[in-house]
């Protein structure tokens, strides 16, 4: 049972340990200087005050990547954290000698994970990651992996196939989740904290930075936001079989998770209605 525990670990992230300067091994070694602002890549997350005490085991996951990103950002609303860095927990302050930036801005509630990211790095590969997840020590090479081989579209990690009837979207507890196949579709709506890559800022137009709309539409999912533009766009996502599994979450963190409300007392379904009623989009 040891042996099985252990491999179970090995497999997501190793972090169950004590944090003592023997991770410092485990810091970001990527060398930005020398790097076109085309070739970076960014992790970036972001959290709240109910989740922050447990944020840094996911950070600990995407420093422990096996290829690592050139920055790791985690952004904050200043409003949320009024104290600045005297409002974090040591643990996570601990990882900034590490290669971990903790940035404040606006509150863009989930958005935040996405919005500043590409902002301040329009030409830079943002992966998206939530902080209340293990990640798998390959999650950032097999993302790049697939972007090698589909440069402009975006690599979910996990994704769902959208399902129709009669030209309509069905709800989202009737769509195909963790679809597996490697094929680039319009149709796959990528679960972004689960690592999702996005090829740059330039895939996009204004209207996906627009504040007002993103509250108007969808201020609760950065998912359907995001995906209800790339449709918009024409813009494909691809993924595949690896990780298109139900994520494993950090002790205690889905207690104040949005997913509940979200998927499960139909708030997708409306924020994406409301995406699609706004948008006027239309379906084959």
């Amino acid at each position: 049972m040891e042996k099985v525990l252990k491999t179970w670990f090995d497999f997501y992230c190793p972090i169950f340990f004590k944090f003592t300067s023997k991770n410092a091994k485990y810091s970001l070694q990527a060398n930005t200087s020398e790097k076109k602002s085309s070739e970076l890549i960014i992790a970036s997350l972001t959290s709240f005050p109910a989740r922050i005490e447990y944020t840094y085991l996911s950070v600990e996951c995407i420093l422990r990547q096996s290829y690592q990103p050139d920055k790791l950002i985690l952004w904050l609303a200043k409003e949320q954290f009024p104290e600045g860095l005297a409002s974090l927990p040591k643990r996570l302050l601990d990882q900034t000698k590490r290669g971990l930036e903790i940035r404040f801005c606006d509150d863009l509630r989930s958005h935040k994970k996405y919005y500043y990211s590409l902002i301040e790095f329009p030409q830079s590969k943002v992966v998206m990651f939530d902080d209340d997840l293990y990640y798998h020590k390959d999650m950032i090479k097999d993302l790049m992996a697939l972007h090698l081989k589909y440069p402009n579209k975006v690599i979910a990690s996990r994704a769902h196939l959208i399902n129709f009837n009669e030209g309509l979207i069905l709800p989202y507890l009737q769509w195909t989740h963790n679809y597996n196949e490697e094929k680039p579709s319009i149709y796959l709506h990528h679960t972004s904290g689960n690592g999702t890559l996005l090829p740059g800022k330039n895939i996009f137009d204004q209207t996906v930075f627009d504040k007002d709309l993103i509250f108007k539409l969808s201020p609760n999912s950065d998912d359907v936001w995001l995906k209800m533009n790339l449709i918009r766009l024409q813009i494909e996502v691809v993924t595949n079989a690896k990780y298109n599994k139900d994520p494993i979450s950090v002790k205690s963190t889905h207690k104040v998770s949005l997913v509940s409300s979200n998927s499960f007392k139909g708030g997708k379904d409306k924020q994406i209605k409301d995406c699609i009623d706004y948008f006027d989009l239309k379906f084959n």
